[in-house]
């Protein structure tokens, strides 16, 4: 789920035109691994998406 939120967060700020980029999906991956390897950024992020009904519970 932080890959997803990470990506919306991107495409949010740059607009929709950033999906046009061949290299956005790697971005937010990688985007996605640094943050969630900031424990205090990884606590963070996964607290917001438990707060916002996004975590999977299957």
């Amino acid at each position: 789920m932080a890959e997803i939120t990470i990506r919306e967060v991107l495409i949010w700020e740059f607009g929709e035109s950033v999906l046009e980029n061949p290299d956005f999906s790697r971005v937010v991956k990688q985007v996605t691994e640094v943050l969630m390897q900031q424990p205090p950024i990884a606590k963070a992020l996964t607290r917001l998406i438990n707060e916002m009904g996004l975590s999977r519970t299957d």
